[in-house]
C-alpha cells in the first residue's frame, strides 16, 4: 500500500487523502485494515498510473474519470477483487486485452471514450451487472448485449441510437435503463417485459407515442419522458403502482388517462409545457396528492 501511495503522490504532486466517505470531489482512497479497497482519482490530468497499483490485491473499486489516460498498467489486470472500473472521459481508442482477466469485474463505465469498437472479450462478458456506454456516438444498441441477461444497469444516454430492439425484453434482470438524449422514434412493446425495472429514462428523444405495454412494470419508480413529441400517455402506466417520479415536461399532452388516478405513490409529476384538462376524478386525485406533499407542475408558459 505504501509503495502505491508514494508513487501516485509523486505523479499527482499532492497527497492522496484517506476518506471514510467520498464527496463530490471523488478524490482519495478508502481502506479496510491495512488494505486499500477503493480509489477515486477523478479530474487529475493523469496520463499514466503507477505499476504498483497491481499490488493492491484487495482493491474493489477504481474510478479514473476525466483524466488523459489511453492505457493501463498490465499489473492492474491481475487484481483478483476489482469489481468496479470507471474510465469516463479519457482517451482510450481501444481497450487493453488484459482487461479480460479481471474476473471479479461487475461494473464497467466507458462513457466518453473514443473507442473504435468493442473487443471480443467484452462482448463475451455476460457476467457484467452494470455497463455504461454514454456519449460514445453509438447509432444502435450493440446487438451482442442481447446475451447479457445478468445486467441490472444499462446506460446508453446521449448517443445517436434510433431504435430499441425487441430483444431488450431478454434482459430480465434490468433495474435501470437509461436511453435519454438519443434519436429514438418508437419504443417496442417488449419494454413491458422488464419486470424488475425501477428506472426508465427516455428524455430528449423523438417519441411521438408509447406502446400500451407498461402493465407488468410493477417496480417502476422513476420514468423520464421529457422533451419528446408525446400527445398522450398510455393507460397501462396507471398500473405502475410503485411509480413515484413521472417527468414528462416538454411534450404536447392535453390530458392523462383516467387510470392514472390509481397512482397513489406519486411524489413528483412534471407536465410543464402541456395544458392538461383534468377530469373531475383526476382533480380530486391531484388534490389528494398535493395534500400529501407531492410536487405537481403543468401548464403552458405565460406569454409576455
Amino acid at each position: 500500500m505504501r509503495q502505491f501511495l508514494d508513487d501516485i503522490e509523486a505523479l499527482l504532486g499532492e497527497s492522496l487523502p484517506p476518506v471514510e466517505r467520498f464527496d463530490y470531489k471523488h478524490f482519495g482512497y478508502a481502506r479496510e485494515g491495512d488494505d486499500i479497497v477503493e480509489i477515486r482519482l477523478n479530474n487529475k490530468k493523469l496520463e499514466t498510473l503507477p505499476a504498483s497499483v497491481g499490488r493492491l490485491a484487495r482493491l474493489r473499486r477504481l474510478d479514473l474519470n476525466r483524466n488523459s489516460l489511453s492505457s493501463l498498467p498490465p499489473g492492474l489486470f491481475g487484481l483478483p477483487c476489482l469489481e468496479s472500473l470507471s474510465l469516463i472521459d479519457n482517451r482510450f481508442k481501444e481497450l487493453p486485452d488484459g482487461m479480460k482477466n479481471l474476473q471479479s469485474l461487475k461494473s464497467l463505465n466507458l462513457s466518453g471514450n473514443p473507442l473504435a469498437g468493442f473487443p471480443s472479450w467484452l462482448q463475451e462478458r455476460t457476467d457484467l451487472e452494470e455497463l455504461i456506454l454514454a456519449r460514445m456516438g453509438l447509432t444502435a444498441i450493440p446487438p451482442w448485449l442481447r446475451r447479457f441477461g445478468n445486467l441490472k444497469v444499462l446506460a446508453l444516454f446521449k448517443n445517436e441510437i434510433e431504435r430499441v430492439p425487441e430483444w431488450i425484453g431478454n434482459l430480465k434482470r434490468l433495474e435501470i435503463l437509461t436511453l435519454g438524449g438519443n434519436r429514438i422514434q418508437t419504443l417496442c412493446p417488449e419494454i413491458g417485459e422488464l419486470a424488475e425495472l425501477r428506472e426508465l429514462s427516455l428524455y430528449g428523444n423523438r417519441l411521438a407515442a408509447l406502446p400500451d405495454a407498461f402493465g407488468g412494470l410493477k417496480h417502476l419508480r422513476e420514468l423520464a419522458l421529457s422533451d419528446n413529441g408525446l400527445a398522450e400517455l398510455p393507460p397501462s402506466l396507471g398500473s405502475c403502482a410503485a411509480l413515484e417520479y413521472l417527468i414528462a415536461e416538454g411534450n404536447r399532452l392535453t390530458g392523462l388517462p383516467e387510470s392514472f388516478t390509481s397512482l397513489r405513490n406519486l411524489k413528483t409529476l412534471h407536465l410543464e409545457g402541456s395544458a392538461i384538462r383534468w377530469t373531475p376524478s383526476q382533480e380530486r386525485w391531484v388534490a389528494e396528492l398535493r395534500s400529501g406533499g407531492a410536487l405537481i407542475k403543468e401548464g403552458l408558459p405565460e406569454k409576455d
